[in-house]
């Protein structure tokens, strides 16, 4: 079995002089000058922006933040093969170079492409009923 040995730091204590305060001024007043010089050169200090969010830490000057939002997306979900539709509806969207999701286009495409009404009404009403 080994013996213990006690091992015991003995802290260094600086005296404080008074060329030690000066020089310690002297280097805050150098790096107070090299800041105005760089905001007088048209440089200036990147600061933390102020956030809605909440902060979660920072990284240099760059304050992490938690997202206020999310991105809501809709599912992409394919458009339903011609061949399951009826012949009426089928023919129409082929004549007129729709597809089946013709339906989710607003109102003021629909016209402008000139599209019927009653059938893109009556492909809602096949898809809701049906599939």
């Amino acid at each position: 079995m080994a013996a213990k040995r006690k091992i015991s730091f003995k802290k260094k204590i600086e005296e404080v002089t008074p060329e030690a305060v000066e020089e310690k001024k002297m280097v805050e007043e150098i790096n107070d000058a090299e800041k105005e010089i760089a905001t007088d050169d048209g440089i200036t200090p990147v600061e933390p922006k102020e956030s809605t969010g909440d902060v979660i830490g920072t990284v240099g000057n760059n304050v992490i933040v938690k997202p206020v939002g999310r991105i809501k997306f809709e599912a992409q979900v394919a458009p339903v093969p011609l061949f399951r539709l009826p012949a009426d509806i089928r023919q129409y969207l082929i004549n007129k170079g729709f597809s089946s999701d013709v339906y989710k286009k607003d109102k003021e495409w629909l016209i402008k492409h000139g599209a019927d009404m009653e059938m893109i009404e009556k492909l809602k009403k096949f898809l809701t009923e049906k599939l």
